[in-house]
């Protein structure tokens, strides 16, 4: 009984430990990061436009590709809203694939 105890709190001991070596890497990461950013020569209003295009970039990846996955599972569950046609356009003269709303018959 007593050595599961003690064996359960070196797990916990040695658990905690890494922990602790991850975030001293995360901190040696974050000030390393710093050092880059001091080294180039750029304005912080640049750098804060940069910042802010990456994560508009990101944000429209992640919203299309949520809008991508509840589209595909509408039509999994047989609810498609939206149907993959064929069309061929008119000024070039090449085939495509475009994503459409069903029209109504009748």
């Amino acid at each position: 009984m007593q050595s599961d105890a003690l064996a359960s709190l070196k797990i916990l001991r040695i658990v905690r430990l890494l922990r602790l070596i991850k975030l001293v890497r995360v901190f040696r990461a974050s000030r390393l990061i710093k050092r880059w950013e001091m080294s180039m020569d750029m304005s912080y209003s640049n750098l804060s436009l940069l910042k802010f295009l990456v994560l508009v970039f990101i944000s429209v990846h992640w919203v299309s590709a949520a809008r991508a996955r509840v589209r595909r599972r509408a039509c999994a569950l047989g609810s498609c809203w939206c149907l993959l046609v064929v069309v061929r356009s008119r000024a070039r003269g090449s085939w495509g694939r475009r994503w459409r709303t069903p029209r109504k018959i009748g």
